[in-house]
């Protein structure tokens, strides 16, 4: 005959300390500390890539005044400096736009004989750009590409 174990002992019960569900201390902290890394690298890089973006944006419009000019070159045999003759408000002229200028677009015109030009943008001072390695980017009549900051190799 088999007889059944009887004890008189209660039911085991998980410690009220080891709950399941929730974060520790260190588990946040290693969180934290990823997450400050990302940071720490991510934030330089979009920075870096901001910045290269808006002076590739200057450069464009440097070349597309440039071509502007050129082409009221071609139809009244002289360069111009009338922001009106090449499509434009006024110079300086903000680029991308007046709500969020970073550089300065501005055409200076040499008369005489041979005439010629030269387009720059320059760094809207206290702006994103103004500590922009690149400095003033500049291209002239005959297509001479240049910039006035440290580093040389902008173009």
């Amino acid at each position: 005959m088999l007889h059944s174990l009887k004890t008189d002992a209660a039911p085991v019960q998980p410690h009220p300390s080891s709950k399941v569900g929730g974060f520790t201390l260190i588990e946040l902290m290693v969180v934290i500390a990823i997450i400050g890394i990302l940071a720490a690298v991510g934030i330089p890089i979009y920075t870096s890539y901001l910045q290269t973006t808006r002076m590739e944006t200057a450069k464009s419009a440097v070349l597309t005044l440039a071509a502007a000019e050129q082409k009221y070159y071609s139809t009244n045999n002289t360069y111009t400096n009338v922001a009106a003759n090449l499509g434009y408000t006024s110079f300086p002229a903000p680029i991308p736009n007046s709500s969020d200028d970073y550089y300065s677009l501005n055409v200076t015109v040499i008369t005489g004989n041979p005439a010629a030009f030269t387009i720059s943008a320059t760094p809207v001072a206290g702006g994103p750009q103004a500590n922009d390695p690149c400095g003033t980017l500049s291209v002239n009549n005959l297509g001479v590409q240049s910039s006035s900051g440290s580093n040389q190799d902008c173009w």
